[in-house]
């Protein structure tokens, strides 16, 4: 196994910095449940028990939480027109 820290990881510590002491709620949202997993883990907290990254939910997630209250997001897939997809 890697000892290298995943991205949302490394970003969970960017953004919480060291001594944030549970100040900071920090939400990932990831396309992956495997995500959730990984920050659950034990070795994703510092000494005082907060976790580097503290709620995880995938992408599919976040789409039905909008769907089902889309005017608390002031967003309505229905109104989105058809886009082509651009490839890189």
């Amino acid at each position: 196994l890697s000892r290298v820290r995943s991205p949302q990881q490394m970003a969970a510590i960017l953004l919480k910095g060291e001594g944030a002491g549970g100040k900071i709620f920090l939400m990932s949202v990831m396309p992956c449940y495997d995500k959730k997993l990984e920050a659950s883990r034990p070795v994703f907290a510092n000494r005082e028990g907060f976790r580097d990254v503290d709620s995880v939910i995938t992408t599919g997630e976040l789409i039905a939480l909008i769907q089902e209250h889309p005017k608390q997001w002031n967003c309505h897939f229905e109104e989105l027109e058809e886009e082509d997809l651009e490839y890189v």
